[in-house]
C-alpha cells in the first residue's frame, strides 16, 4: 500500500455527483462493449464532502470497475447517491460527525455476487478471487483505507448470482463546519 500512496494532495471541498459522473465517462468503453446498463440515482443538491478528489476517483474507479468486470453481458450497474444519517454501530473518529448529515454513495450490479466466505477477506490487500493476469487484489484495499482516511465506512452486501452493492458512506461538510 506504502508504494501505492501519491504525494500529498490538497484537501477541499469534494461533489461526489461530479466524480461519479466523470468516473463513469472515463469507463464508458469498456461498459459499451459489454453491453451494461448504467443507472444513475443521483440526488441533485447531494451535500460536498471534505476530502481529496484524486482518492475519491481512485474508490470510486476501483468500485465501478469491479461491478463491470463481475456483470454479466447486458447486466445493470446501478450508481445512487443520497443523504443518510451516521453510520450504525460504528465508532466515530470525533463526536462531532454522529450531528451531521452524511452522504451515502452506493454501487449495486447484478453480477455473479461474492460467495459469503469471502467476504470478511475482500478488503484485505492482495486478496483477489480474480484469475491470476487480471486483479492484484489492491482495490478494494486502497480503497477502504482512503475512505477510512476521510472518516468514511465502505461496506458490501452479496448475493450468490443476484450481485454486489458496495456502499461508502462519508460525512458531508456543512456550511461553515468542515467535518475532519
Amino acid at each position: 500500500l506504502d508504494t501505492t500512496r501519491q504525494p500529498g494532495a490538497n484537501f477541499d471541498m469534494v461533489n461526489l455527483n461530479k466524480i461519479l459522473e466523470d468516473v463513469t465517462i472515463l469507463l464508458m468503453p469498456e461498459i459499451i462493449s459489454k453491453r451494461i446498463i448504467v443507472k444513475k440515482e443521483l440526488l441533485s443538491g447531494l451535500p460536498h464532502v471534505y476530502g481529496i478528489r484524486p482518492r475519491f476517483e481512485e474508490v470510486f474507479l476501483n468500485l465501478l470497475d469491479n461491478a463491470i468486470d463481475a456483470s454479466p453481458e447486458k447486466g445493470t450497474i446501478i450508481i445512487s447517491s443520497e443523504i443518510s444519517g451516521p453510520p450504525e454501530n460504528s465508532l466515530l473518529p470525533a463526536e462531532e460527525l454522529s450531528t451531521v448529515p452524511w452522504v451515502k454513495v452506493a454501487v449495486r450490479d447484478n453480477g455473479r455476487g461474492i460467495p459469503e466466505d469471502y467476504l470478511v477477506d475482500i478488503f484485505k490487500p492482495f486478496y483477489t478471487t480474480k484469475a491470476h493476469w487480471h486483479g492484484t487484489g489492491l482495490g478494494l484495499a486502497i480503497s477502504q483505507e482512503i475512505v477510512n482516511n476521510h472518516h468514511g465506512l465502505i461496506m458490501v452486501e452479496s448475493r450468490i448470482n443476484e450481485g454486489s452493492a458496495f456502499t461508502v458512506l462519508l460525512p458531508a461538510a456543512e456550511k461553515g463546519k468542515i467535518c475532519l
